[in-house]
C-alpha cells in the first residue's frame, strides 16, 4: 500500500533534474494540492530514490537518463511507448509502497499528474473558478493501482482568450485597466488560465485578440506560456504571427508610405515574415497560423 502522507509527514516525490520545466511547475501544483488535504509540504528532490521507501516517482520516458532508471530497476512502461500526451500512474516496488507518474512525453507526464490529482485526490480542475475546496483528512492511503490513458480525440485542445482585456478589471478587483499596461499586467490572470487549461489537458492556447513578440512585454507572455508545456498559436488575423497594423508600423518606421498591400508589395511581406518567423521561432511549440486576413478580416 502507498501511503502519501500520514504521521504528520508527506512522502517525497523525486524528479530527475533534467525534465523541462513544465514538469516541475505542474508538480509544484501537486505539491500545493497536497498541502490542501494534508497541511503538508511535500518535498521535491530533483534527483532518482535511492532506497525503496514511500516515495513519488515523477518522469518521462524521452528522458534517457529516467528511462535508464526504469529499465534497471524493472518498472514496465512499454504500455505508453510511441504515444502522444498518454502516461501511466501505478504503484510499484515491494508491497506496491511507491508510486510512478510517467508520460510518454513531456505533456503526458503532466497530464499524469494532473490526473493524479483530480481522480486519486479529488482536487476540482476547475477550483479556483468554482471555490470547490478537497476534503481534508490526516492520513492517505492508496491501495494498488494501474491506470493507463491518454486523449481519446482531438491531437490539439485548448483555448482562444478573445478580448482579453476584460480579464484585467476582474484580476485587480474592478480597478480600470489602462491599455498600454495590459501585456505587463496580464500574467496576474494568465498564470491561473493557464494552470486551468493544464488541469483540463488543453495542450494549446491563442493567448490574446493580438500579440507583438517584438516587444520584450509582450513577448514575456510567450515564454510564460510555453515554460508551462503549451502550445501556442495566433489569432486568425496574424499569420506567422505579425498582423496588418505590424507590417505598416514595420514599413512607416522605415520611411514608406502606408500601408502597404500584398498585391502591390509582396516582397515588403515576405521581409517581415521572415522577420517575424525568426521571433517566433525560437519557441518550441508554436502551431503557425498561415490563413491570410488583413485588417477588420478584408484582404490584404
Amino acid at each position: 500500500m502507498f501511503k502519501l502522507f500520514g504521521n504528520n509527514e508527506a512522502s517525497k516525490i523525486y524528479c530527475s533534474i533534467s525534465e523541462p520545466t513544465c514538469v516541475f511547475k505542474a508538480l509544484e501544483d501537486l505539491k500545493e494540492d497536497v498541502f490542501k488535504i494534508s497541511g503538508l509540504r511535500a518535498d521535491i528532490i530533483k534527483s532518482f530514490p535511492f532506497t525503496e521507501t514511500s516515495s513519488i516517482l515523477v518522469g518521462t520516458i524521452t528522458n534517457e537518463k529516467f528511462a535508464e532508471y526504469l529499465k534497471e530497476n524493472n518498472i514496465d512502461i512499454t504500455e505508453i511507448e510511441n504515444k502522444w500526451e498518454h502516461f501511466i500512474i501505478k504503484t510499484f516496488g515491494r508491497d506496491n509502497q511507491c508510486l510512478l507518474i510517467c508520460g510518454s512525453d513531456k505533456r503526458g507526464t503532466m497530464w499524469g499528474i494532473y490526473e493524479f490529482c483530480e481522480k486519486i485526490l479529488g482536487i476540482d480542475p476547475l477550483y479556483f473558478w468554482t471555490d470547490h475546496e478537497p476534503v481534508k483528512t490526516e492520513e492517505f492511503i492508496i491501495p494498488p493501482i494501474s491506470i493507463n490513458d491518454g486523449p481519446k480525440t482531438y491531437k490539439f485542445r485548448g483555448w482562444f482568450i478573445n478580448d482579453e482585456d476584460l480579464l484585467m478589471g476582474w484580476a485587480k478587483k474592478g480597478t480600470p485597466q489602462e491599455e498600454n499596461d495590459f501585456f505587463r499586467e496580464y500574467p496576474l490572470a494568465l498564470e491561473k488560465i493557464l494552470e486551468t487549461a493544464l488541469r483540463l489537458k488543453q495542450n494549446v492556447i491563442i493567448p490574446s485578440t493580438y500579440l507583438d513578440v517584438d516587444d520584450p512585454i509582450q513577448e514575456n507572455v510567450v515564454r510564460i506560456i510555453t515554460e508551462r508545456g503549451l502550445y501556442i498559436s495566433h489569432h486568425h488575423q496574424e499569420p506567422v504571427g505579425v498582423k496588418q497594423s505590424t507590417i505598416d508600423r514595420y514599413w512607416k518606421n522605415k520611411g514608406f508610405e502606408f500601408p502597404v498591400n500584398y498585391y502591390e508589395n509582396p516582397e515588403k511581406y515576405v521581409e517581415v515574415w521572415n522577420y517575424y518567423i525568426n521571433k517566433w521561432a525560437k519557441y518550441e511549440d508554436v502551431i503557425w497560423q498561415l490563413g491570410l486576413r488583413g485588417k477588420g478580416d478584408r484582404p490584404v
